[in-house]
């Protein structure tokens, strides 16, 4: 039985309250721990700090066990039957939007059809007294909309500096869309989340919202059927959208001469040869000849901060590592040649426009940029995963203005 899992079934003895099934073990990316979940009986981190001490574990403050803004500063280690034990409290502390709280699917929109400012507005408002129950920040909210239709400004609440971008992503739908509506277009949400392409339409024209800074940047599984297959560079993209390993590693490997080196160094291009080839090299000597080699350009290699849960996860027979490599590689040599993933790129994406939602840090008054599909000149690759994460975000397409 895993450590962490005895240290469990004694707490759970001296705390019988506790919710069993609301701590899990937790191992991969992030060292072996144990997170207590919403429904442990656990509800804040002064409850949860009281009982470790009570029961004197000694925590010390250790944030190892999340990258989650959420829950920084909730984790633990702790001393028991002269073992270290890693906890985290993943329960959202007062005041964190959760992810898509005030998504337009939560808040009742999915499928509405507004042409009326009046009746979208409080159809919006009736969405917010569902979901969220705090008086003071639901008014900051719909203060936003008062901010867009009569030019008031946006109440001030505490929770909207550590939610700003929360709220540009997912509440950022909805302000765009009001803004849309307000300025006399016909507005329409889609009648299912994750709508393929579209967060909505506005006079049948598809709008795709971003959130601050986000930039012009595609998931490609939303257009995996839209993607032209006959050349290999579709293929490629293809296989980035149905998230295929495999086929990932070999179309790069026809198209990239650095995916090339590493197939030939790997043994071929299957996850089980990528399995095979961590299993019987040393991590040391992969990375050698990474940082030697001058095609390489010195990229792909695990940031200093990550690089000691790198060489655990590699000595375990993790493949996250590798694939980190070779993502990072192919992102920024081949993945900047962007002529020829332009031209399929084009080939199957629609007239689409993409709104930037902010907030102007003076006045804190929305502001919205718009950007059309057809003013993007060049595509280009995208990538931003973790040695420790390969693929805790596939890569993408950014569209690139000139």
């Amino acid at each position: 039985m895993k450590l962490e899992t005895q240290f469990k079934d004694w707490l759970l003895q001296v705390e019988p309250v506790l919710n069993k099934d609301r701590i899990r073990r937790k191992a991969g990316e992030r060292p072996a721990h144990l997170r207590f979940q919403n429904g442990c009986s656990i509800e804040s981190l002064a409850e949860f700090e009281t009982l470790l001490v009570k029961h004197n574990l000694n925590p010390v403050h250790c944030d190892d066990y999340t990258g989650s803004p959420d829950f920084k500063g909730q984790g633990f280690n702790l001393q028991w039957n002269g073992n270290t034990i890693g906890v985290l409290l993943a329960v959202q502390r007062l005041g964190r939007v959760k992810r898509k709280q005030f998504s337009p699917k939560n808040l009742g929109l999915a499928g509405y059809k507004a042409d009326d400012i009046k009746n979208f507005k409080d159809k919006i408002i009736e969405g917010l007294v569902l979901v969220e129950n705090d008086t003071e920040w639901r008014n900051c909210l719909i203060s936003m909309l008062d901010n867009i239709d009569s030019k008031t400004p946006i109440v001030h609440h505490t929770n909207l500096k550590n939610n700003i971008n929360r709220i540009t992503s997912d509440y950022g739908e909805i302000l765009a869309a009001f803004e849309s509506c307000c300025q006399g277009n016909v507005i329409e949400f889609p009648s299912k989340s994750n709508n393929q392409i579209a967060d909505y339409t506005e006079n049948t024209e598809s709008v795709s919202v971003k959130g601050r800074d986000a930039g012009n940047k595609l998931n490609l599984s939303e257009y995996a059927d839209l993607i032209p297959q006959d050349k290999t560079i579709g293929q490629f993209l293809y296989s980035l959208a149905t998230h295929d390993k495999n086929n990932f590693f070999k179309f790069a490997a026809e198209l990239s001469s650095e995916a090339t080196f590493l197939a030939s160094l790997a043994g071929g291009t299957k996850e089980t040869d990528v399995a095979a080839f961590v299993k019987s090299t040393r991590y040391d000597t992969f990375y050698d000849t990474i940082k030697q080699d001058t095609q390489f350009e010195s990229l792909g290699i695990p940031l200093p901060s990550k690089e000691k849960r790198a060489r655990e996860l590699w000595a375990s027979g993790d493949t996250n590592p590798f694939y980190f490599t070779l993502n990072t590689i192919i992102n920024r040599i081949w993945g900047q040649n962007t002529k020829e993933i332009t031209e399929v790129v084009k080939e199957f994406l629609p007239v689409i426009k993409f709104t930037h939602v902010d907030f102007d840090n003076e006045q804190l008054n929305i502001v919205t940029k718009e950007i059309k599909s057809t003013q993007i000149k060049t595509w280009q690759t995208e990538y931003h995963g973790r040695s420790t994460s390969a693929w805790g975000n596939w890569m993408a397409i950014q569209g690139i203005l000139e």
